[in-house]
């Protein structure tokens, strides 16, 4: 008898009647036709809802983007170069049909500030064209590097300061480059920030037009010195000159400076394919630093030779690097005007003696 009454008392007891007919009005009411009308009702507002937003962001971006696309040279001058830069590289027959030795320099606004196409020609020989297609602030070059050669232009050699070390990004590596997309997804994301920095800057020159104006010149400019750009934005000391005795607290004048190499990186190899795909040498140049920022350099990279000796287009051609005295630097990174023509005068004849043989 006890186990029945524990059993039983676990069990509900049967509705009355009148708790029944009021639970099936419930239910009807749930069910009925005038609450289905209102739940489409209300998804079909949430729906509208959700494409007026939509549409609210697609027209805000395409403002942007459209601002962004309008006024080029009111955003930072490196991107302004730089997208200038890509465009140009895009475009078909940037050297001339008779140009013999075809020469592309890549690297960052070392060599954008450093290597003067116009001075490189006239010393490295008749037939040689070459163009600067460094990026500020940028070591990848080889999307560039593709983009060029797609539109029909090849060269027969590269100038680079620095060999590609990357590795091509995984899945999970692209994931986690959430500055790349947002770039991607909001390619203006700075241009209100530089929009900001343009207007206050505009009271030096006389106004916004002014500015533009001027931003503008430089750019086109840069696009008629093959690539080349003075940054004068860095420099701070009259003539843009260091001082002579211009040192900075990292400066290493005990320390050789090594290049960095890893032959079995994805863009390493990346490059020794498109090189033999297209047909051009690799040469691997001096670049220049301040004297005192590092020591001397040993005459020859025969270290870096050796390592790359089984990379039959891939040459090492002088040092690692040069060293200049500062007043030949308009800032403590970049030459100047007269420091670049005469590293640029070296590298030409260094780049002629060794495509003639000599030593």
């Amino acid at each position: 008898m006890r186990n029945n009454l524990q059993y039983s008392s676990i069990i509900p007891p049967a509705p009355s009647p009148a708790s029944q007919t009021m639970l099936d009005a419930r239910v009807k009411d749930w069910t009925s036709e005038e609450h289905g009308a209102a739940v489409e009702r209300s998804y079909r507002s949430l729906l509208a809802s959700f494409a007026v937003f939509c549409m609210a962001v697609a027209a805000v971006w395409l403002v942007l983007f459209g601002l962004y696309k309008a006024f080029p040279y009111a955003q930072n001058g490196s991107q302004a170069l730089a997208d200038a830069k890509r465009a140009l590289a895009g475009q078909p027959n940037l050297f001339p049909p008779g140009a013999g030795i075809r020469v592309l320099a890549f690297g960052n606004s070392k060599t954008l500030a450093g290597l003067q196409p116009g001075t490189f020609d006239r010393t490295a020989g008749p037939g040689v064209v070459s163009i600067n297609f460094a990026i500020p602030g940028e070591v990848r070059f080889l999307d560039l590097l593709e983009a060029t050669l797609a539109a029909g232009n090849r060269p027969t050699h590269l100038l680079v300061q620095q060999l590609p070390i990357e590795n091509a990004p995984t899945p999970l590596d692209l994931i986690k480059r959430d500055k790349a997309i947002a770039n991607w997804l909001f390619p203006f994301r700075g241009f209100v920030r530089d929009l900001v920095v343009f207007a206050y800057e505009s009271r030096r020159t006389g106004g916004v037009r002014a500015l533009y104006a001027e931003n503008a010149a430089q750019v086109a400019q840069a696009v008629r010195d093959r690539g080349y750009f003075f940054i004068a934005s860095q420099s701070h000391y009259p003539g843009h000159r260091l001082p002579a005795d211009y040192r900075l607290p990292t400066d290493a004048p005990g320390t050789v400076l090594e290049r960095s190499l890893r032959t079995e990186a994805d863009d390493f190899r990346r490059l020794v394919a498109l090189a033999e795909a297209y047909d051009f040498q690799v040469v691997l140049v001096p670049a220049a630093y301040r004297s005192g920022e590092f020591a001397e350099p040993p005459a020859a990279d025969d270290g870096t030779a050796r390592r790359l000796s089984a990379f039959p287009r891939i040459h090492v051609v002088g040092p690692a690097y040069w060293t200049y005295p500062p007043g030949e630097f308009s800032d403590p990174v970049h030459l100047n005007g007269p420091g670049a023509a005469r590293y640029t005068h070296q590298l030409a004849e260094l780049f002629a003696r060794w495509r003639a043989g000599v030593p």
